[in-house]
């Protein structure tokens, strides 16, 4: 379980990263994208910390 939550954790910090690149926010699509897997890994990973 704790490996689980980790690797969630993880992968949210790679989207919060990922974000913030220019790349990504000049692409609406891929940004959107990202945002609501970060917005629905974003309630879990408050919980973990």
């Amino acid at each position: 379980m704790l490996e689980k939550l980790a690797e969630i954790n993880e992968r949210f910090e790679n989207l919060t990263h990922e974000l913030g690149q220019p790349d990504v926010t000049q692409d609406q699509e891929r940004y959107r994208k990202l945002s609501q897997e970060h917005s629905g890994l974003q309630e879990i990973v408050e919980c973990y910390h």
